[in-house]
């Protein structure tokens, strides 16, 4: 080091601690900081999905027979938004998705499987119906189409 280096490193130095004095870092920050960022993605992670149903509701009687794939209904929710979906089976294979988001009105939704989507309006009820689409894993998002919104609401991946 250089002269005026040694002079600059010993006056910030003086700087540091008298910062050090006056303001000193609170002993707990590290891990404050670190909690309020986890926070910022709780809305994110909180978003879960709660099977409701699965099956016949007579599964066991001796006069049900089973001939196809019960619906599913499935919920979604986080802070601002709840999703009801009931996935059933279609022809061929395919599957019919029945869904109403809360709070209602016109939004735009998604659907995604891999490389594939398809889109639908709501209704003013909030409600949609995606007819014949295959098996998969699945996620939707939803954007509002009538109102500001800060920011999208979406799924989790879940299997129809």
């Amino acid at each position: 080091m250089t002269t005026s280096d040694d002079g600059e490193h010993a006056v910030m130095q003086r700087l540091r601690g008298m910062w050090e004095r006056r303001d000193p870092v609170p002993p707990d920050l590290a891990r404050r900081v670190t909690a309020a960022l986890a926070g910022l993605s709780i809305d994110e992670e909180y978003r879960q999905l709660v099977l409701l149903s699965r099956g016949p509701a007579l599964a066991g009687t001796r006069a049900v027979a089973i001939t196809e794939i019960p619906p599913v209904r499935m919920e979604f929710a986080d802070a601002d938004v709840s999703l009801l979906v009931r996935v059933a089976e279609a022809p061929h294979g395919a599957r019919r998705m029945d869904g109403w988001i809360v709070p209602a009105g016109h939004y735009e939704v998604a659907l995604r499987q891999g490389s594939r989507s398809w889109t639908r309006q709501t209704d003013e009820a909030g409600r949609f119906v995606f007819e014949a689409i295959p098996a998969g894993s699945t996620t939707l998002r939803f954007i509002a189409t009538e109102r500001d919104v800060e920011r999208p609401f979406g799924t989790t991946v879940f299997d129809i």
